[in-house]
Order: structure tokens, then C-alpha cells, then sequence
């Protein structure tokens, strides 16, 4: 299995993930948030 962290360059970003490397840490980002929202309110 590929790890992000083993991603090296743009093309392998857009051929494991859909996504450049800009947007997947975006998307990361907004995951977590939404994440520890939802948690607090459970």
C-alpha cells in the first residue's frame, strides 16, 4: 500500500488520489475539521 508521505511528484499525487497534492492536503484539512466537530457532538 502507498502512503501520502511516499508521494513524491504531481503525477503519482493525481495517479493514487484523483487530486494534486494541494487539493488532497485541502481536502486533509477540511476532513479533520469536520471530523472534531461531528465528535464534540456526539
Amino acid at each position: 500500500m502507498l502512503s501520502y508521505q511516499q508521494i513524491r511528484n504531481e503525477r503519482q499525487w493525481k495517479s493514487s488520489t484523483g487530486l494534486s497534492e494541494q487539493q488532497f492536503h485541502r481536502l486533509v484539512k477540511y476532513f479533520g475539521e469536520t471530523y472534531e466537530f461531528f465528535k464534540e457532538c456526539l
